[in-house]
């Protein structure tokens, strides 16, 4: 394992066995990937490919294959052994918060903040295969039943879908949490599912009548992240209360109580043979449990000390992306200031640039880049409310980085990948003051001139319909349920930084009747 001093400071933001659990994945907020060797410590490959953070990361069921999925919204396939770059799968538009393969390993499905599921076919060479619609919110994670063609989806809607792989439709809508859903797991036999949600409850439902089971534990606090025992009768759940619970899933009680985290639990992961349990914290401890003895302390020998494990590379901070989000620093926030700014000046000098061009000319991402220092997804933006607002026409191909120049002023498209578009001028939302329809991606709606109202937690618009909480210091609006998490997780307004306590400090915002 290398050294602190050698080893560049990165918050590592998800963990993955191969199936063997003989090697580690790690991710990291700088999109790097680190593959290590579990018994020796060993850095094996680094590899690199991502520009933002990796969320997710997966093996094929035979090890041959490592999927990752980063706020890049994009999905890398690689060579586990060899760290070859195979393919780049691309069509989201928005992060990728979940990967999962299928049992046979042919079958990868991807979840985004985008609020859909995306199909891919390994033997088709990863061409996609399926979209899969339905949820209201971002969707957090998704998994494969291991018995039968069946997945599963938690959802920030509150709502779990259980989705038919071979047509791709909802066969069922899963009710009964008050909060986002942030975690699932399969039984390994497949006939029941648990879930796990802000509001302090995990829940076993029945998957073939898909119905609730039973209510399997209420806590004072959220629950973060769960995971069935290969032996199907426990189940692991981290919380924001810093502890990590074991539960027995007949008897419905606690197994035990492992303390070691000084903050909320990220995630609780098995390794396969289920020996080992491990857990993350936004603390930057990343704690190795020794699951077939249920102790607290770090099991001996293979781990021997949690602080000196092989994810903890110089890392103090070990946190997921959403709660990291949420806990953005005063330099960050001078920073996406800075972004704003350059990305005014890209909308103002970008139309006077294109307008030299001649139609048919291509102008890509990477030269736009280079002239002003910055990343894909700016530019991405950019562009899309440049040709929304029709300050420039052409053919954008988000899939090849390629803007294709055209002299028609009503001609603009956006081509997500290699087999799929989309017409820019469909109206999908609502303005939150006036409730006329108004275009993805449009800066000011066109019938009150008024800017698009943005949630500050998901950074996702506000519809006229949309239940919106409000902060009591400072008016702060964004999508209530989004709202009320972020003061749950950090104890403060994720605008003004003022501590409050997340039941009163968020109030529902009344519209005053129209007179």
């Amino acid at each position: 394992m290398p050294s602190k001093e050698k080893t560049k400071k990165d918050t590592c933001s998800v963990v993955a066995f191969a199936p063997d659990g003989l090697v580690i994945a790690s991710g990291y907020a700088s999109g790097i990937i680190r593959l290590w060797q579990a018994e020796t410590k060993k850095e094996l490959l680094v590899l690199t490919g991502h520009k933002d953070r990796v969320n997710s990361l997966t093996f094929s069921p035979d090890g041959q294959f490592l999927a990752s999925g980063s706020s890049d919204r994009r999905i890398i396939i690689w060579d586990p052994y060899k760290g070859e770059l195979l393919k780049t799968l691309r069509g989201h538009g928005g992060a990728i918060n979940s990967l999962a393969f299928d049992p046979t390993g042919t079958l990868l499905a991807s979840g985004s903040s985008d609020k859909r599921i995306r199909i891919w076919n390994r033997k088709r060479d990863w061409k996609k295969k399926k979209e899969l619609k339905g949820h209201e919110d971002s969707i957090a994670e998704i998994k494969f039943s291991p018995i039968n063609k069946l997945l599963a989806s938690a959802s920030w809607d509150h709502t779990v879908g259980l989705w038919s792989i071979e047509d791709g439709e909802k066969i069922a809508e899963l009710k009964g949490h008050f909060g986002p859903i942030y975690g699932l797991d399969f039984h390994p036999e497949g006939t029941k599912l648990i879930t796990c949600s802000s509001d302090g409850v995990l829940k076993l439902w029945d998957v073939d009548k898909k119905t609730e089971l039973k209510q399997l534990a209420a806590i004072p606090a959220a629950f973060w992240a769960v995971a069935f025992h290969p032996n199907g009768k426990v189940v692991a759940s981290g919380s924001t209360d810093h502890l990590v619970r074991l539960w027995d899933i007949t008897t419905m009680k606690e197994i035990k109580e492992l303390k070691a985290h000084k903050e909320l639990v990220t995630d609780v992961v098995f390794s396969p043979d289920g020996d080992i349990l491990l857990s993350s914290s936004v603390d930057g401890i990343v704690q190795i449990w020794d699951a077939s003895k249920i102790l607290q302390k770090p099991k001996p020998g293979l781990f021997s000390r949690a602080k000196d494990l092989v994810l903890r590379t110089g890392v103090k901070d070990f946190v997921l992306t959403s709660v990291d989000r949420l806990k953005e620093t005063k330099e960050q926030w001078e920073e996406n200031r800075a972004r704003k700014e350059l990305r005014q000046r890209m909308i103002d000098e970008l139309p006077t640039i294109i307008s030299l061009m001649k139609t048919g000319e291509m102008l890509t991402i990477n030269e736009i880049q280079n002239r002003y220092n910055c990343d894909r997804e700016l530019v991405e933006q950019v562009i899309i409310q440049l040709l929304e607002e029709k300050q420039i026409s052409g053919t954008f191909n988000l899939f090849t980085g390629v803007l294709h120049i055209s002299d028609d002023a009503n001609h603009y498209e956006l081509i997500l990948d290699d087999d799929s578009s989309v017409d820019l001028v469909e109206l999908d939302q609502t303005c939150f003051y006036c409730g006329e329809p108004i275009k993805a991606n449009t800066k000011y709606c066109p019938s009150c001139k008024r800017e698009v109202a943005i949630c500050p937690v998901c950074k996702l618009s506000i519809d006229f319909d949309d239940k919106v909480g409000v902060c009591v210091q400072c008016g702060a609006r964004g999508h209530f349920g989004h709202m009320r998490e972020a003061v749950k997780v950090t104890g403060k307004c994720p605008i003004c930084g003022e501590k409050m306590d997340w039941n009163e400090g968020i109030t529902v915002f009344q519209r005053k009747p129209a007179k």
